[in-house]
């Protein structure tokens, strides 16, 4: 009897962030580290300010695949960023040349998807959607999420600290025809019908504005669990968030591993000490052999390490998610204010935000940095563990069936191949993949 492979539904997250420049090594790392605690799975991010070659640079942490369109050291660029646990094959790249926007055509899991990461120009050209547009257009069969900062406000009333009265720009125009012709649908506005959050702050003119979107198939509105804005601390945009739910994909089996900083706590240290000793007492050892108590001893450990790492984790992190609720609220009344006493009261708190947020990302450049220079000219672990990553990335992304069809469902991949070595040891083998 052959055994199954076995798929879970999960929930899918993507976001998009205007980054304004990527150029900082300090800046990338908190950007990466933010999306990597948001738990994202694909990232479109805008304005990167790399070219070409700097672009893999955010090949690294959690990204197991980059898709660009390198701009200039100084302006432009798109890039869209997936997750090295998320199995996505891409059939189709297109970019434009002067980095505006990426589009993916691609199986995502069992799903035909397209994946569009736009930064429109913040001029009145309509010509730029109607491109977009008729590109989308090209790619049938599939569902398509289109994320980014369009610079354009689809609602005066809503999108608008300010509410402004007078004729919709062409570019609106333009965007509400795109919806119109694919059946878009903007989910955070259907989500948050008289909602009014922000994803841009413009000093000069003191006013908010939500000019980041997501436009996503009428089919996948049923799937969404969620869509949100956070908040504009390291760029002058606040990411902006999609989560869509009932997605299938093959659970990832985790290795557990001790956080070697923990040695140095003494807290941690002497909870050692304390739950061996208590142990030791309430397990008497005659009952069993030695290696069935020490090994029962270590399973006991390992879920008191867990719990007292996670209670560090959360404390850590307690103080990030207080500024960020805090700021988000300050944030509101500022646009209904427009207050120079709340004004500052933000800055404070972005300041507090965004030193918390170097010294995580520096704390792991510095981390990285060490280990390469101890040992990465060696034949270590170190060395190991990146040859058995880069040999993960190597999956088959499709098989050719009996019928002739070429496959990329996992389902079908991982059944295939089940059969193919099942009747490759049997007494009568038949032919099943080519």
């Amino acid at each position: 009897m052959t055994q199954k492979t076995r798929f879970t539904l999960v929930n899918f997250k993507i976001a998009s962030w205007n980054v304004k420049g990527l150029n900082n090594g300090i800046k990338r790392k908190k950007i990466l580290t933010y999306l990597k605690l948001s738990r994202v799975d694909i990232a479109f991010i805008q304005e990167k300010h790399l070219c070409k070659s700097e672009a893999l640079k955010l090949k690294r942490s959690w990204v197991g695949k980059v898709f660009s369109s390198p701009g200039t050291g100084k302006s432009r660029g798109v890039s869209a960023l997936i997750h090295k646990a998320v199995s996505f094959t891409e059939t189709k790249v297109i970019t434009d040349k002067e980095g505006r926007f990426v589009l993916v055509y691609g199986q995502l899991l069992d799903t035909p998807i397209i994946l569009c990461n736009i930064y429109a120009p913040n001029a009145d050209i309509p010509a730029f959607f109607h491109n977009l547009s008729q590109h989308l257009l090209e790619l049938e069969g599939a569902q398509i999420v289109v994320g980014g900062d369009f610079n354009q406000i689809l609602d005066q009333d809503l999108d608008r600290s300010l509410p402004r009265r007078g004729t919709e720009s062409k570019s609106v125009v333009a965007i509400r025809q795109m919806t119109s012709d694919l059946g878009l649908n903007d989910i955070w506005r259907t989500m948050h019908p008289e909602g009014r959050e922000y994803s841009f702050y413009s000093p000069p003119h003191n006013v908010y504005t939500r000019i980041d979107y997501f436009l996503i198939s009428e089919a996948l509105v049923n799937n969404s669990v969620d869509s949100s804005i956070g908040n504009i601390v390291i760029s002058d945009h606040a990411p902006i968030f999609l989560c869509l739910g009932n997605i299938l994909q093959i659970p990832q089996s985790r290795r557990w591993r001790l956080n070697v900083s923990l040695i140095k706590d003494s807290g941690f240290i002497k909870l050692i000490r304390d739950e061996i000793q208590f142990y030791k007492q309430t397990n008497n050892r005659e009952d069993t052999t030695l290696a069935t108590w020490w090994d029962a001893m270590k399973a006991y450990l390992r879920g008191r390490i867990i719990s007292y790492a996670s209670f560090k984790k959360k404390a850590a992190n307690k103080n990030i998610i207080t500024l960020e609720a805090k700021l988000k609220a300050l944030e509101a009344v500022h646009s209904h204010t427009k207050d120079r006493v709340t004004l500052n009261k933000i800055v404070k708190v972005k300041y507090k935000l965004n030193v918390l947020y170097n010294r995580k990302a520096e704390y792991a450049l510095f981390c990285i940095n060490q280990a390469y220079w101890e040992i990465g000219e060696k034949q270590s672990r170190l060395l190991a563990y990146r040859l058995k990553q880069k040999d993960s990335m190597n999956h088959i992304p499709g098989i050719r069936q009996s019928d002739g069809v070429i496959s990329t469902s996992i389902r079908h991949i991982n059944d295939g191949f089940r059969a193919f070595y099942n009747n490759l040891y049997s007494t009568q083998g038949t032919k099943i993949i080519h």
